[in-house]
């Protein structure tokens, strides 16, 4: 079983922020890499606002057609 799970790098340990599904004292494999998280580029929240409504807009008028062709796993997850 994988799980997602953030965490925090305190004195040479790993703490879960988010709730871990594995038991106490489980041996797990990690691959960890850094948060990354990019403050907004618009401040003002009325604006904000506004670019979310649009994009909810834009998303609602995209739909995808019941009969699209479905992409495997492989094709999501294509690597260069």
């Amino acid at each position: 079983m994988y799980e997602h799970v953030r965490a925090v790098f305190q004195q040479g340990v790993f703490r879960p922020v988010t709730p871990c599904a594995f038991p106490e004292n489980s041996e797990l494999d990690l691959m960890v890499g850094p948060a990354v998280l990019a403050p907004p580029q618009e401040q003002d929240s009325a604006k904000r606002k506004e670019i979310r409504c649009q994009l909810i807009q834009l998303w609602n008028a995209r739909t995808l057609a019941p009969n699209a062709p479905r992409l495997t796993r492989d094709q999501l997850h294509e690597r260069d």
